[in-house]
């Protein structure tokens, strides 16, 4: 096949037509570039996706499948041989037959803190009952609500759901949407006619987060814990 001459470039580099060959437009190959976003998309960490060794996998399964036998054994409200076996039977069959996503644990859990976490709940859970009921009867009137952002430090799916829990059960507030991929919670807020109102609930979400971190989050978490709370 014959090739075609060679182009003739002045003395410093340049085409007859003023341009440079190197920056000249050159074909492109179309499925390259899509392979090569298609990689980069993929590389982009999302909360609770990271990968894990299979042994790990499998023993956050088991641990599921634990769960729900105990969770079955608490519905009928007897332990037997028939409710062992039905319930290990049935958490089989969900985590095999329903696929759902790996619950990622840590691998730690810190019963002083725990008690410590649970004990503030509770204070909580009392104080905003009674500040609601006062709101109820009085006749001073509710400025306003909101709905807040709060982005949260963790990128675990337990933790993120957990605190999510938490923050829906102290009276007050409530979450209307996750963002999983960001780790935001999206909570509205009970009489927060200012702004200043509105970052002190963002700050009991953020607390409670540490308090959850505190209990079960992972060993790189605490110490990014650590770390923001000694500056």
């Amino acid at each position: 096949m014959p090739q075609p001459p060679p182009t003739a470039t002045g003395p410093d580099g340049t085409l007859p037509d003023g341009t440079h060959p190197d920056l000249t437009e050159q074909p492109v190959d179309a499925s390259a570039v899509i392979a090569r976003e298609s990689a980069a998309t993929d590389s982009i960490p999302i909360a609770g996706t990271n990968p894990k060794p299979g042994g790990r996998h499998h023993s956050d399964q088991f641990a599921l499948v634990l769960v729900s036998t105990l969770l079955w054994i608490c519905l009928w409200g007897a332990i037997s041989w028939l409710n062992l076996v039905t319930g290990l039977l049935l958490g089989l069959l969900v985590t095999r037959v329903f696929y759902l996503p790996p619950v990622q644990f840590s691998g730690r859990f810190h019963v002083g803190w725990f008690l410590v976490y649970f004990v503030r709940f509770l204070y909580q859970v009392v104080v905003a009952s009674f500040g609601l009921a006062i709101r109820a009867f009085s006749r001073v009137p509710v400025h306003g609500n909101s709905v807040i952002a709060v982005p949260l430090r963790t990128r675990s799916d337990l933790v993120l759901t957990i605190t999510g829990l938490v923050a829906a059960l102290v009276p007050g507030s409530i979450v209307v949407d996750i963002d999983r991929s960001r780790a935001v919670l999206y909570l509205h807020v009970f009489n927060t006619s200012t702004l200043a109102d509105s970052e002190r609930m963002r700050q009991r979400a953020l607390t409670v987060e540490a308090q959850v971190l505190r209990v079960m989050g992972s060993r790189e978490e605490c110490d990014r814990l650590a770390a923001e709370s000694a500056t």
